[in-house]
Order: structure tokens, then sequence, then C-alpha cells
């Protein structure tokens, strides 16, 4: 006869193929259910509002620059006829840059 290892017997003995019982997962009950509905619809309106807001940076931005374009090639136009000093250029570009960035601040 050869010697056993009771190591090995033991857990062998304690091993009877139970496993612990996975519960399955319970169905939400319906108020947690519209709680988890109102918060997953409360974080999309904030990310559709966040895209809006740059969305509509975006367009005053480029109507700004527009308007940026127009104002400084009537300008220039003056500036070849001669028609403003250098201070008045100076104090309109200024002028333009602060609406520009209050533009898109909004």
């Amino acid at each position: 006869p050869t010697p056993k290892d009771t190591s090995q017997q033991s857990s062998k003995a304690k091993d009877k193929g139970k496993a612990k019982k996975i519960e399955p997962e319970k169905p939400l009950k319906r108020k947690e259910q519209i709680m988890i509905d109102e918060e997953v619809a409360r974080i999309l309106k904030a990310q559709m509002q966040a895209e809006l807001e740059e969305a509509n940076c975006k367009t005053k931005e480029r109507k700004s620059q527009h308007s940026f374009n127009y104002e400084l090639a009537a300008r220039l136009q003056e500036e070849e006829r001669g028609e403003l000093t250098i201070e008045e250029k100076s104090r309109l570009f200024v002028e333009l840059m602060d609406k520009r960035k209050k533009i898109c601040k909004t």
C-alpha cells in the first residue's frame, strides 16, 4: 500500500461540487427605473446644452469674423484714401477686438 497524502484527500472531500449560488440580478422596481431614466435624461440634456452652446459660440465667432473682415476692408479702403489718422485706426481696432471678445464670451 502506498501512503496517501491527507491534504489532497481533505480538499476533495470538502469540495463536493457545491458552489456559491449566484442570484440572478433582480429587475429594477418601477420607481428605481424612473429615477435612473431621469438621471440619464438630465445627463443627456446637459451634454446637448453644452454642444448647442459650443455651436452657438462658433456661429457667433464666424459672424463676428465676417463682420470683422467687412469692417477691416472698409477701413483699409478709408486708409487708402487717407481719411483716418493712426490714433483713429488704433482706437477702432481696439474697439473691434473688444466687441469680438464680448461676443465669444456670451
